[in-house]
């Protein structure tokens, strides 16, 4: 199943861009919500680099996951698959899109199946698609109050 999330950011491209290539920034987008944990990560979002994440399912079983970064083209695009978790297939996409020298509209476009064993197509549609419009939903939320508070900002300069 596809997924696309879409959000404008008041905040420019490359700093919102330099915000989400600090990958210990998940820590800050998710600070307050429970079921996501950064384990573990190399520093950055260059192409064979990687980021461990754990989200706890129905609020009791803790699903871990790893994603090889695989594309890193700043300050346009990264993103990357899946090399660990219970998912076929799982890539993310982010892109960045200067709409203003203020404004940054932020897409993530999302590939996702899960093996016939774990349910396949109909789990994704009824269990996975809510859990992953609520969790794209709690981000975007975040991200828009940290750029209205600049934090984003000084999260991103901090990583330069």
């Amino acid at each position: 199943m596809k997924f696309r999330f879409e959000q404008v950011i008041e905040s420019s491209r490359e700093g919102v861009f330099a915000f989400h290539a600090d990958p210990s920034n998940l820590a800050v987008l998710f600070a307050g919500r429970p079921a996501f944990r950064l384990l573990h990560h190399d520093g950055g979002i260059r192409p064979g680099c990687v980021t461990w994440i754990e989200e706890t399912v129905a609020g009791c079983a803790p699903v871990v996951m790893g994603f090889r970064h695989t594309i890193y083209e700043p300050p346009d695009r990264f993103g990357e698959e899946l090399i660990h978790g219970p998912y076929e297939r799982f890539v993310h996409i982010h892109e960045f899109e200067e709409r203003t020298e203020a404004a940054t509209l932020v897409r993530d476009r999302l590939d996702v199946s899960l093996p016939w064993q774990y349910g396949g197509e109909a789990a994704i549609r009824w269990i996975v698609a809510p859990m992953i419009r609520s969790t794209f939903g709690f981000r975007q939320r975040a991200l828009r109050k940290l750029a209205a508070a600049g934090d984003l900002m000084k999260q991103a300069a901090s990583y330069r």
